[in-house]
């Protein structure tokens, strides 16, 4: 259903985070995106509110990182499932709830 990888400099948010959950489409896509969306709701409540990578990297230029959840943040875009999670700490965390 899903893998946790390395971000390296093919992923837009590799400056920023070091992991990404990547959701992987199936025959049977609608459950990935339910699927998808409660561990998006679960690093909500876990790490507080975030928002789509295009706009956090927005955000980060604009206002730099004290004002944005340095935790994690999402990504949707070209049919992208993605969660982008910015240390070991986070990721560890993520992988005690889901396995992996």
């Amino acid at each position: 259903m899903f893998k946790i990888i390395k971000s390296d400099r093919r992923y837009n948010g590799f400056a920023h985070f070091k992991y990404i959950v990547d959701v992987q489409r199936s025959t049977d896509w609608g459950v990935n995106i339910l699927d998808y969306n409660i561990m998006r709701n679960w690093c909500i409540d876990t790490w507080g509110s975030s928002c789509e990578l295009t706009d956090w990297q927005v955000l980060n230029h604009s206002f730099k990182e004290h004002i944005l959840n340095q935790h994690w943040c999402w990504q949707t875009e070209h049919g992208n499932r993605r969660i982008y999670l910015r240390t070991d700490k986070e990721a560890n965390w993520f992988k005690l709830k889901y396995g992996n």
